[in-house]
Parts: structure tokens; sequence; C-alpha cells
């Protein structure tokens, strides 16, 4: 009965493909197992073959009483409760699905469910439950124990209006997911067809119907992968599965919108360039003392990798990932590891918020629950979420600080070729976050690869765990001459040279495994294998070890009559804004002015493109995944860096050009006739009516339109970097792509925009002005506005100028141009009140914050719809630089708070921008105990969020108020304590002033807050100070201790119970103690803590009178309700022993009891404590005692046979002949 998981579990991420939950339930009279096993070969398929079909899922079978002959009443709708109790569903799947509908409780269950299958299902019925009907009552009224609701339900001829209404409930939700319906095609041996075609199947649009040549006994097991109907059926749901599972991942729709904003980057493709390290190779790495430092540090901790460039740090990078994935499995532990690679020579991977929402994505793939942490920004900004930095990172420290991301890696390789500007405040944020959150994320760890640049190394020195690859030159010359080796294995030469041309190799290396494979595929090229051929190519090839000298020498190899053509290949690979696709560049080589379609330059395609780029330029070109690469960043650098040598300057582009040279293909692209669609009349302006979709089915086969996404997409910055090369003719091509009236401005601006990032839809109302200021073509703005035809001040439909989209983008060329001019508006507001500098300090443009600042007329102080300065924008996202330029300013007011009460300072405090901190600091008017509408301050949102440093340079200040109370009673303290920060808590209670011990509105203290939250490390820190109540209770009574029992807090439990002055039996206002909330919850692991203390009332009864055992019984605690008992019945027996003692220890008369004990006496002697003792007497004399009411007898412990002395005839107290051990109350039954 109930569900048994058939799969062997797997680490989270190992081959993971189908990460789903696959659920058999069997029909009437079946069996969880039997049901699905075959019967001759004893094949269960769920267990023995769907494993390896679905990589991944998890493979549960449900058992539910079905039996014919059962005495159990559980009706359908019962089984579908106790089925979505389990999480499980089928024949009861139906009703279950439709209990998850109508009880919102369920609805979850409902969402995620992907797709049904059922195999030979009556939804109408089965013609053979007809016969057995009859027969069934007679045996009912016999035996009294036949499920007759069963087959009455069945009834073909007159369908029973439960089995109807649950066919007919299942037909109105069935569209949210897939179903396969899988029907017999053979009669049973002793019957016809069990359940007929037309009852099996629904017939609803989303049900794939596959018939099977079977009956209804065998139609849902296999024998082997290859038997009849398997592989259909396993296929069909493979496909479903694979499309489902892209689409939803358990998720409800927002919430799948929501993860898939983040997928902004192909990051599983762009590991898969990194190359497979040979055999044999990195291996050092997992020995070294300093990665085992890291990867055994239980606490958060930073390893980072540093080396120059073609070293092998990103090979390195993917061989730690498949090692740590690898040793998880063998050791069956569920780890996450989330990785991202950035590289310069890819747009999309270029900057750390692709970073980072690449890692959010496969955090919250891994760990679904973890979506609530992005909803609340997502629901709020959208997709612009994907663009701000800081709101990333403060999801994902929120979602890591959640219980469920346990055991997480996060791996970032190549960080140096990160863009700067979001490289830089992503170090700050990672080095201090490593430094003061150390120990509150559990078994948390962070991998970082990259060049040894001086702004990496100066942030993550102090914080991290270093290896120098410059430092284990040893272990990298083995891996080189294990490369050489084996590479040189793979080429036909004599064993006499192959050792020189080896060592050659190895001399020249200089731990550079690029050098060693460029070299190696030349030698693989030259096509020689004469000792004087190779070793000529050896010395010639390479005037030096240096890359840059490698490469020319490479290049200078290309015959002088095709340099022109390898020089448009390089141009293209270096410039475009990601690796193009092998059609696209094919396309990019041969496009021309004239051509109008595909059509027309499809003759002159190369048919066989790999083969042309590799022979033309060599090692200098890779293709992977049907994409044209550079083989490294550092060609890249080669090709695009000025050089004076003349070997090298011959190869190297200028960046305007080459961006030009795109920027042309591209245009020539757009301007195809294929791509003006005939859309009606009314839909032909943008300016009256905002953007429309273009129809696609006006345009030509998708398929062909290779290179229409690229284009649409990075044309506007390939000519805004190139269009000082544009002569007029191209003016005028750009100008026309611009022209709003135009239908391919339709076609082209709408892919355009949903790649920028814009969060908003397209507006309406855009003018070809507008249109090239966002997309910053200065000359053709200028073209544009000396026809006077154009406005240059004109706004579209929510107000937004020119000079506003402008200034929000960063296009300082155009801001200059527009600022020139008379009629252009400065101060200039969009539909939210939002002008130019307040958009430039909102992004972060300084350079056109500058411009603007010159002009004598702009309102610096000027505030948006919610009450937003340019300062308090620019604080807020952490723009320091932007915020010096506006502190600059005379006239600017540095306290304007917005719509909810914050200042510049409390949002760049919230958000822990130290040098906006600084800055705002050192302004004299700067208040630093301004109250928002929740009354809290600068300070304690700063505490709240953990940031350290903003704490600290707070406290320093003069005349700061460090425990100030909010709306809710509560300091700074008390937010930090309730987070877990400690580092945060020690700075405060260090302060002046500040009350360790302060209670909010709620009577709650910081201890208690942080008891409640299972912050340990806080926890630690207050119960060791004199000034903190340990016993402090709440508003209701509730003391911390009760609160973490309440809360399961087994630790804080612990810390507490740890203390002799913690009142364990502390009753709040309902008479609840800890051990009572802790037997509610169903804590055991609390219980067996509290039951450890000896001053705990296991019988302490609530107001209600309800006991703690009583409370776990009724909420079905069972292992809680044992421990109890186990303690009530101990104590009921001591109680009862210690009853027995009390009567026994009566003072009475010694005669009475003197030959029931053995004693010992001498002439004249003493015993301790018995004075005057007279007469010895025997120990082997034993007598009853002389009453009759003893209900048993009663051992003593601690009595020897050695005779003790008693006084003749002075009566004495019976108390002071028993042991110490029995005055305790330890007595026992004898024997």
């Amino acid at each position: 009965m109930g569900l048994l998981r058939l799969d062997q579990p797997s680490p989270q991420g190992v081959g993971a493909r189908f990460p789903v939950d696959v659920i058999a339930i069997h029909g009437l009279n079946g069996d969880r197992e039997r049901s699905w096993t075959h019967k001759s070969s004893g094949t269960l398929w769920l267990r023995d073959l769907l494993p390896d079909d679905l990589p991944g899922a998890r493979i549960y079978t449900y058992g539910y009483d079905s039996r014919i002959f059962a005495k159990s009443v559980m009706t359908i709708n019962d089984f579908a409760r106790d089925l979505l109790a389990a999480t499980a569903g089928e024949r009861d799947s139906e009703e279950a699905l439709i209990v998850a509908k109508e009880e919102s409780r369920y609805m979850n269950f409902l969402e995620m469910t992907l797709g049904i299958l059922f195999f030979g299902t009556p939804h109408q019925g089965s013609l053979e439950a007809d016969k057995w009907s009859p027969l069934a009552s007679i045996i009912k009224l016999a035996y009294g124990n036949m499920r007759t609701d069963h087959i009455k339900n069945l009834k073909g001829k007159s369908l029973s209006s439960e089995l109807f209404s649950i066919t007919q409930s299942f037909r109105s939700l069935s569209s949210g997911f897939s179903i396969i319906s899988v029907y017999e095609t053979k009669p049973t041996i002793r019957a016809s067809i069990i359940v007929p075609k037309e009852s099996a199947l629904m017939n609803l649009p989303n049900e794939d119907q596959i018939p099977r040549n079977a009956d209804h006994r065998s139609i849902c097991t296999f024998a082997s992968s290859t038997s009849d109907g398997y592989t259909s059926i396993v296929g069909k749901m493979k496909e479903l599965l694979q499309t489902r599972v892209e689409n939803h991942q358990g998720f409800s729709p927002g919430e799948m919108a929501c993860l898939q904003e983040l997928y902004t980057s192909e990051y599983e493709a762009h590991r898969a360039l990194i190359e497979t390290p040979i055999s044999g190779t990195c291996t050092w790495l997992l020995q070294h003392p300093n990665f085992l430092t890291w990867l055994e540090d239980t606490s958060t901790s930073l390893f980072w990798i540093s080396g120059g460039a073609g070293c092998g740090k990103s090979v390195s990078t993917s061989f730690i990932i498949d090692t740590l994935l690898r040793q998880a499995n063998q050791d069956s532990i569920s780890v996450t590891i989330c990785y991202y690679f950035c590289d310069d020579k890819n747009e999309a991977q270029r900057y750390a918020t692709s970073a980072l929402c690449g890692i959010l994505h496969q955090l919250i793939s891994s760990k679904p629950s973890l979506i609530k942490y992005v909803l609340g920004p997502y629901q709020s900004k959208g997709r612009r979420i994907t663009k701000e930095l800081r709101t990333l990172w403060d999801i994902l420290t929120a979602a890591l600080a959640d219980p469920a991301a346990d055991n997480v890696t996060l791996i970032i390789d190549a960080l140096d070729e990160c863009e700067e500007s979001t490289r830089q405040p992503l170090l700050n944020w990672i080095s201090e976050f490593i430094t003061e959150h150390k120990n509150e994320y559990r078994n948390l760890k962070i991998f970082i690869s990259s060049r040894p640049e001086f702004s990496i190394a100066n942030k993550l020195g102090s914080s991290a765990i270093q290896l120098r690859m410059e430092d284990e030159m040893q272990s990298l010359e083995r891996d080189i001459r294990t490369v050489i080796t084996r590479k040189l294995d793979g080429l036909v030469y004599s064993s006499d040279f192959t050792e020189e041309i080896e060592n050659y190799l190895m001399e020249k290396a200089d731990g550079t495994f690029l050098w060693v494979a460029l070299t190696l595929r030349l030698l693989e090229e030259s096509g020689t294998s004469s000792y004087e051929g190779l070793m000529d190519v050896l010395h010639h090839a390479h005037s030096g070890t240096d890359l840059f000298n490698v490469y020319a020498n490479i290049l200078n190899r290309i015959p002088e009559s095709r340099q022109k053509e390898a020089r448009k290949v390089l141009q293209i690979a270096a410039t475009a804004s990601r690796p193009l696709t092998l059609e696209e560049f094919n396309l990019a080589l041969v496009i021309r002015p004239t051509d109008q379609s595909e059509y027309d330059i499809f003759r002159r395609l190369q048919q066989d493109l790999p083969r042309y780029l590799l022979r033309l330029c060599g090692p200098f070109i890779r293709i992977v995944d049907r994409r044209v690469h550079l083989v490294h960043q550092t060609a890249k650098e080669f090709l695009l860096t000025p050089s004076s040598n003349s070997a090298q300057s011959f190869w190297v582009f200028d960046p305007t050009e080459s961006h030009f040279l795109l920027a042309q293909t591209c245009i020539w692209y757009l301007l195809f006739d294929c791509y003006m669609p005939r859309p009606r009349m009314s839909e032909t302006s943008v300016k009256s009516q905002g953007l429309m979709r273009t129809n696609t089915a006006q345009l030509s086969k998708p398929k062909e339109h290779i290179f229409l996404e690229y284009s649409a997409t990075c044309w506007p910055m390939h000519f805004r970097e190139g269009q000082k090369s544009a002569d007029d003719e191209m003016i005028r091509n750009v100008t026309r792509i611009h022209d709003t009236d135009d239908p391919r401005y339709l076609m082209w601006f709408e892919i355009f925009w949903s790649a920028s990032g814009f969060w908003e839809k397209p507006p309406g109302g855009i003018t070809p002005v507008i249109s090239a200021s966002i997309a910053g073509h200065e000359s053709v703005v200028a073209s544009l506005l000396s026809d006077d035809n154009f406005a240059a001040d004109a706004g579209d439909q929510t107000g937004s100028t020119p000079l506003l989209w402008a200034s929000r983008i960063g296009h300082e060329a155009v801001v200059k141009l527009l600022l020139e001019r008379d009629d252009v508006q400065v101060n200039s507001k969009d539909a939210d009140k939002r002008t130019p500098l307040w958009w430039a300090a909102w992004g972060g443009n300084r350079a056109v914050a500058e411009i603007l600042l010159l002009r004598k007329d702009i309102e610096i102080n000027s505030t948006d719809i919610i009450s937003q300065t340019a300062l308090l924008v620019a604080a807020w996202n952490g723009h320091d630089s932007i915020v010096e330029l506006l502190l600059q300013r005379p006239d600017i007011e540095v306290d304007i708070k917005d719509c909810r009460g914050y200042t510049p300072l409390a949002r760049a405090a919230s958000r822990g921008h130290i040098l906006v901190v600084q800055s705002l600091l050192a302004h004299g008017q700067t208040k630093l105990d301004s109250k928002d509408k929740d009354k809290r301050t600068p300070l304690s949102r700063a505490a709240e969020r953990g940031h350290a440093n903003v704490v600290e340079l707070l406290i320093a200040c003069s005349g700061i108020n460090c425990d100030l109370r909010d709306k809710d009673g509560r300091t700074a303290l008390s937010r930090a304590a309730e987070a877990g920060h400690v580092v945060v808590a020690r700075l405060l209670l260090n302060a002046d002033n500040v009350v360790a011990d302060s209670r909010d509105d709620e009577g709650q203290t910081p201890l208690y807050w942080a008891a409640g939250e299972g912050r340990e490390a806080v926890v630690s820190l207050l119960i060791d100070r004199d000034d903190v109540n340990l016993d402090s209770d709440y508003s209701d009574g509730q003391t911390p201790l009760s609160r973490a029992a309440e809360r399961g807090q087994e630790t804080i439990v612990g810390l507490l119970l740890s203390r002799d002055d913690v009142n364990a039996n502390a009753n709040d206002c309902d008479g609840k103690t800890p051990l009572w909330w802790a037997a509610e919850g169903g804590h055991t692991d609390v219980v067996k803590l509290l039951l450890a203390r000896d001053d705990v009332d296991v019988n302490s009864k609530d107001l209600e009178g309800r006991t703690p055992l009583g409370i776990a019984e009724a909420n079905h605690h069972i292992a809680v309700a044992k421990l109890l008992q186990n303690r009530i019945h101990a104590k009921t027996e001591q109680e009862k022993k210690s009853a027995e003692t009390r009567l026994i220890t009566k003072e009475m008369p010694l005669e009475i009891y003197r030959d029931r004990i053995p004693v010992k006496a001498k002439q004249g002697g003493e015993s301790a404590g018995m004075p005057g003792v007279a007469e010895e007497v025997p120990s082997s004399r034993f007598l009853r005692p002389s009453f009759k009411d003893l209900s048993m007898r009663v051992g003593i412990r601690g009595f020897s046979s050695e005779r003790i002395k008693v006084q003749k005839k002075a009566p004495i107290s019976w108390w002071q002949l028993l042991p110490r051990s029995l005055k305790r109350g330890q007595t026992s039954p004898v024997n």
C-alpha cells in the first residue's frame, strides 16, 4: 500500500535529462508491483527498463486496497484523496486531479501534472462488469465482503453516476496536460475484450491513441525493451516529457515565465565549447592542499584559481565540475552545481548579470521551491530584473539562505572576461559575502577562475583560498608532457625524432597549453613527416613563445592571394557580438548590396564552409556545435589590439572598420524585398498605432531567414560603433531602416526591442528621430533633423523624447547633439515625470549626466511620480560616480524622501553600496537617523540586510542613535538577530547605548527572534551576555526556548537547554510548555532534548486540558507520542516505587524489621550514625515482617551481606537505616 520508489536515486544534476516524477497506479483488484510485472519473464518494466529510457526521472508505483473481496469501504474519491496525500494518481488519477482542481490546497498538484498515460482505462465502463454485477451481489450476501460498488461503477450499459461525473469533470480540466491512451486489441482467453476501444479512448484533442496487441491482463506489462508496443509507448512518453519539461519543470505558468526570463544565455552550450582534458591531466588539482581545504570546509568558502592566458584554467574548471558531480554520484550525495563560463568574445557571456541569471536558472531548476525568491521582484519589475545586477545578487543570496539550498557550489570561470562595470560590483559583493556570512550558509562553496588581474586580486586576495597556476609549474609541465605525448602518438612519426619534438615543445611551452595546442595543430596540418620538414615547421613558425607571435606566424603562412579572404573571415569572427552559426557566417561572407533575397546569394555560398574556413585560417578558427569561434580569447585580443610589430600589424583590425563591415552586412540583409509584408493600411504607421506584430505568414518560410535574428538584434550596435566609416549612401540606407512608416521597420524593431531588455512594451508614436536616438545613431539623427519635417523634441505616446531615450540608454553623442539645439527641453518629462537626468542617473550613465549638468537650467532635484530624485535612484542602484557628481552641485538636496519615506542614504544602506554611503556621509547635510514610513532608519535597513561594512560605517558616525525603534518597536539589533547576521549583531552590541534585551511592541527580544528563526550564531552570541534574560517572554508568555521548540529548531533548543538558568518547563499564557509545542509540531529530536531534562513536566496541561501526549496523538505524530508514553510509564513506575519506599520508611519500633534486615553488631561498637549497638544479628536470618498489608516486597539497593550495628531496645527511625541511594527514591522490586 502507498508509494514505492522503483528507480535508484542519483545526485542532483547527474544525467537528469528528465527531472520528473513518474507514478504508476494499478486498477481494480491489482497490486502495485504485480500489475506491472511480466508474468513469464518477471520483468517489472517500471524498475528494470524505464529508468534507462528516462534518466533522471523518479519512478514510483502506488498501491491501494482495490480488491474485489475487501472489507474496505473507501470510495474512488477516498482513494483519490489518499493518493494526493501520498502525491500520486491514475484510475484514481482522474478523480485525484478533479479533487486537486476543486480544493485549493491541492492546486499545485494539478499545475505540476505534465501528462497522464492510460493503459486500458474504462472511461465509459466495461461490458464485462455487467456480467459480474449479479454474481457480486450474491457473494456479498454470503460472505459480506465483496466490493459491489466497484463493479457497479464499471458497468458499461448503464454508466454509474460516479464514473460519469469523474469522466466529465476530467474532460473539463485535461486541456492543461498531455494524454496518452493505450487500448487493447486482443480478447482474454475466457472473455471478450474487457475494455473496448470506445471506452478506453477519450477522443480529446490533446490525446495520443496507441493500440497494443495485448489483452487486458498484459496491456501494461513488457518482457523487454523490444516487446511489442514498448518502443512506441515509451517513445511517446519521452516526446511528451521532453516538450513539457522544457516548458514546465513543475512550475505554474507564471513561475515558468519567470524562470524563462533568467535563461538569458545558453550556459550549457558555452561549457560544451571547453575541450575535455586528456586522461591523466588535471588530477593534481584534486590533491592540492588548497583545493582540499576548500572542499572540506563546511562553512561558506571561496576558491580562486588564477593563471595567465592559455594555461588551462577553463579546462581545469570543467574538469572540477565533472569530478564533483561524479564523486557525488558515487557517494549518493545530493549536490547542486551551478556554473557559468564568461567569454568576452560572446556578447551574451560578457556581463555579470548574465552570469547571475545563468546561476539562478540552474539553482531554481534544481530546487524549484526557490522560485519564490524571484517571483516578487519579477512581478514588480518584469524582465528588467535580468539587467539589474544588485537585484539578481539579492535574489541569489536570499535563495542560498533557504534551508532547501543545502550543498550548493557556484562556479564562475574566466571572470576577467566579464565586462568591468558589472564585474567590479560583483567582486565587491562576493568578497563581502564571504567575510560576513562565512558561518551562516550551510555547505555553500564558491569557485572562481580568472587571470591574475590586480582589480580581481585586490578584492579576492584576502577572502579566497587561492591556487596560483604560476606556482604549480611542475604539475602543469607534467600535464603538458602528457598532452604532447598523446598527441604525437596520433601522428605517424619515427620514435627517434618524436622524442626530440617532445623535448622541443616542452622547452618552449612555458606552462601554456594553448601554445602547445596551436603548435601541434601546425605540425598536423603541415602535411610533412620528414625530420627536416617537421623541425622547419617548429623553428620557422615560431619566432618566440609569445602567443601574439604564434598567432602572427600562423596567419602569415596564409598565401598572399588568399589573405584578403582570411582578413574578412577574421574580422567577422572577431567583431560579431556572438559566435555566428555556419549558415549565418556563410551568408555574411558573400552578401552584396544588390541582393534582394537569399535566392540571390545561393550560388555564392560555400557548400562546405567548415572545410573552407579551416583550410583558410588553420588553427585560428574553431567550429563547435555548428558555430564559428576564434581559438581563444587572446586571439580576439591579438586581432583588435594595435601593434607596432610589422608582422602582426597587417592582421590587426580597426574596430570601427570591422563594425562597419558587419553593419552594412546586416543593413543589406534587412533591406531585402522579401521583408516587405503587406499589412492593412490602418496598420502601416507606427506613429498612430504603435508597433504591430509582423504577420509571419506573409514572409517566406522562417528557416530561410537565417540572418534575420542577428541582423535585427545587432545592426544598431554595429552601425553605432562603425558609423564614422559610413558614406552618404549608407546613411540613406540606415534612414530607410529607421523609417517608422516602412513595413520593414515593424519587422526588425520588434525583434530588436525584445532582445534589448526593455521591461515595457514598445510604445506607440515612435518617430524616426526617436528610433535613431534609441539606437545611438547620431549621424542619422543629424541627417533627419536637417529636414524641417522632423521635430527634435517630439515625444512618443509615453511622452519620452529623443533626448530622454538617448539619456536613458547612455548615447552621449546623441545627447550632446540634441542639447546643442534650442528647441530641445533638457527637463522634459515622460508619463512618469522622469527627466533625462533621472534616467541617466538610474542607468549609471555618468558621461551623459555630465553633459546634462552643464546646462544651467537643469532641475537637479526634480522628482518623478513616486517622489524619486536623480540622486536617490543613483544611490539605490549603487552608481557612486554619479552620486559624487550630483553631490558636487551646491543646489543638491540630499534628503528628499521617496513615496515610502526612503532617503538616498536609506536606499544605499539597504542595498549595501558602501562607496555611495561614504559619499553621502561625507556631505554635511545628510541626516543619519532619518526615518521612512515604517519609522526605520538607514542603520535598521542595513542591519536587516546584513551589510556589516555599512553598519560599521554608520555606527562610527557622531550623533547616530543605534537603538532607535521602528513602528513595531524593533531596533536594528532585533532586525539583524532575526535575519541571523552575527557580524552585524556583534557590531551593534559593541556600540553605545544599544540594549541587548530590548523588547518590541509584542514583547519579543532579539534572542526571541533569533531563536525562532534558528540563527545559531546569534543565539550563541546573545546567551553569553549577562544583560540578556534567557527566559524573557513574548506578549503571549512564550519564551525563546518555547519558540524554538515550536519551530523545530533543534540546535537552538540544545543551546538553550545547555544553560542551567533556562526554565525548560516555562508556561505561556495558554499553559503551553516548550514540550507541548514540540509535541504539537511533531519535532521528534526537540522532544528528545527536552525529555533529557529532569525538570520537564511530561504531563503538563494547557488551558484546554491538553497534554503533550494528547496533542501529539491528535496530530498523528507517532514517534513523538511513543517517546512521551515511554517517559510517562517510567515516571509512573518511579512514583509507585517511591510510594512504597515511603510506606516502608515510616518511623516504627525496630523489632518489627530487625529480622528483615541483615545486620552486624559488635559489643560496645557503633555504626556510622547509629550509636549504642548491643547485639550481633547474623546476616542469614530473614523473617517475614510482622505486618500483612505490604503489597509488594522491596529490595533495598546498597545493602551487602555485612552486618550493621543496631542499638538494643532503643527505638530508632527506620530512615536512619536506609542507604543514601534509597533516600533519593531509588528502589526496585525484589525478584
